[in-house]
């Protein structure tokens, strides 16, 4: 029999919750999210705010990446690269 692989995150928090899709958490589950969640604010908020660990490498990965996905999209930051900015009211 082949043994089932663990989730890669825990939610710890106080009291149950949901993910931005509506999936209900309580806690001590343990679940996977894919990259579309991972990318979702309200999800990464769950992550910043501690309610939602790392249980292996590949989760504290995860869980890194959506904290700073979190501060630069709080802080304003573009994934952009500044040389993709152009400046239209420069004359020819």
């Amino acid at each position: 029999m082949a043994k089932e692989k663990a989730a890669s995150l825990r939610f710890v928090g106080d009291s149950a919750e949901q993910l931005a899709s509506g999936r209900p958490l309580a806690p001590g589950d343990e679940l996977d999210l894919t990259d579309e969640e991972l990318d979702d604010p309200y999800n990464q908020y769950l992550i910043a705010d501690g309610k939602i660990i790392g249980t292996n490498p590949t989760g504290e990965s995860q869980v890194t990446a959506a904290k700073e996905k979190l501060t630069k999209s709080l802080s304003g930051e573009s994934e952009a690269s500044p040389e993709a900015a152009t400046d239209d009211t420069k004359e020819g």
